[in-house]
């Protein structure tokens, strides 16, 4: 009882929040001059891209397009579609384009991570968007996907990239070598937490098998340094977008939601496997927070691509 009511406080607290943006973006300020800009945040659940959409979503000016989730708030992002009663996938992209484009806010932001794997023709449609990719450390990403989701939820999400599910959107765009290293691996009776970390590593792959380490429209995101130091972080992202940055969402940010894995066991092979891709991650995030370059560098030209 405790938790309903938990929940329909916040759910309230949002609406009350987005009836003030909708009238702040709509009656204040409709005749604005400042140019509109779509983010995308990508990368692997429980990886702090919630925790992103909400700090972005108290932004007046931002309007955030995130995923059905009816156990917090009920309702789904007009850019999703219906499928299986679940909202996750996102509809064609001409029609997310007819969605944002009947939109006031001048910046867009969407979370459409169960598409990660689609990132370049998102990018590509929408001519000028930008990025992030959330990553976090994949023992505590293990940890927080099953507490979640359930023991099993690992092992569920390798099942249909072992066996090539169609339409899933987990097997969908994985290398032939990335899902035959997963096969030799899987078992229905394997470690509960070796495959939600081998989940996380089929994800943060994509982060270099589709080159957005070298995609001057792309900004890797460590969350640990998010929870540690918001205001700064957050700065920067908004830098990255071009846009300015109200603060008013780092506080939502706690640091001790930093920690988590510690109760992790994962198999030495599993652990070396992830730990090496972590090591990437790590030196492309140092790499692209130490330098300006992304900030500076035009965008690519727009292609005609678009998702089934």
């Amino acid at each position: 009882m405790r938790n309903r009511g938990r929940r329909l406080v916040k759910a309230i607290s949002k609406r009350i929040l987005h009836a003030g943006k909708y009238v702040h973006q709509n009656l204040i300020s409709p005749d604005s001059q400042e140019p509109r800009k779509i983010a995308f945040i990508f990368g692997c659940q429980r990886s702090g891209t919630t925790l992103m959409q909400q700090i972005f979503d108290r932004d007046f000016g931002t309007k955030v397009y995130g995923e059905f989730d009816a156990k917090i708030y009920g309702e789904y992002s007009e850019a999703n579609r219906s499928a299986n009663g679940k909202h996750f996938r996102l509809k064609p992209l001409e029609e997310v384009k007819a969605v944002i484009d009947r939109d006031r806010a001048r910046l867009i932001v969407a979370k459409p991570i169960v598409e990660t794997q689609n990132a370049l023709e998102l990018l590509a449609y929408f001519p000028g968007s930008k990025a992030l990719f959330m990553y976090r450390n994949y023992a505590a990403v293990a940890s927080s996907n099953l507490k979640r989701f359930g023991r099993m939820n690992g092992v569920n999400n390798l099942w249909p990239i072992v066996n090539g599910a169609r339409p899933n959107w987990r097997a969908e765009g994985v290398p032939q070598e990335i899902r035959a290293m997963v096969a030799a691996r899987f078992q229905e009776t394997m470690n509960p937490h070796d495959a939600a970390a081998l989940f996380w590593y089929v994800r943060n792959r994509f982060f270099f098998d589709l080159g957005l380490d070298q995609h001057p429209s792309v900004m890797p995101l460590r969350y640990e340094d998010l929870v540690r130091n918001p205001a700064d972080v957050m700065a920067r992202v908004y830098r990255f977008l071009g846009k300015e940055w109200r603060p008013a969402g780092a506080t939502l940010v706690h640091g001790a939601s930093s920690g988590g894995g510690k109760d992790v066991e994962l198999s030495a092979d599993v652990d070396r496997l992830c730990r090496d891709l972590l090591v990437r991650l790590d030196h492309a995030f140092a790499q692209a927070w130490t330098s300006d370059e992304r900030i500076a560098r035009p965008a690519p030209v727009a292609c005609s691509a678009g998702l089934a």
